[in-house]
């Protein structure tokens, strides 16, 4: 896990949030009740994702055979996704089901397209349109980790 873009900074960087948040909604899905934690935060669901997804056989399953999280991947989660202060508050209500279709196509490490994105979102705004409101999305928290001095020790 590379968290800092430079090494030796402390900075955040738009690819260290999103790797962390990634990281963070892979966690989120192998708990037992992924969906409501997700729900608790966020002001929309995104079950209409989750129900076109399922209906073209792309949703990833709970599987028997798949580890138990560890505690600090718990903390993670909730300091990122679902806790109170979490990161995702900070985004604009109206993205945040976009961030969340996001994170949850680029943890399946299978090709990533934003038409997709798109599609999911089922948007009347275009591909790119959804890329830039995601991208000052993730900026925005990397900016505000900034502002505040949080360490890359604390993750």
């Amino acid at each position: 896990m590379t968290v800092p873009a430079v090494e030796g900074s402390q900075y955040w960087t738009f690819e260290a949030v999103q790797e962390r948040m990634v990281e963070a909604w892979g966690y989120l899905m192998r708990m037992p009740d992924g969906e409501a934690a997700w729900l608790r935060s966020c002001s929309r669901s995104s079950m209409p994702a989750v129900i076109r997804d399922v209906r073209k056989g792309d949703w990833m399953e709970t599987r028997p055979g798949r580890p138990g999280l560890r505690s600090a991947q718990v903390d993670l989660v909730e300091r990122l996704l679902t806790g109170n202060g979490a990161w995702i508050e900070g985004v604009v209500p109206r993205d945040r089901s976009l961030v969340a279709t996001v994170l949850r196509m680029r943890n399946r490490k299978v090709g990533f397209d934003w038409r997709d994105v798109a599609e999911s979102e089922g948007a009347m705004a275009g591909a790119e349109a959804l890329r830039k409101r995601y991208s000052r999305a993730i900026t925005g928290i990397a900016v505000r980790l900034n502002r505040n001095g949080s360490s890359h020790d604390l993750l």
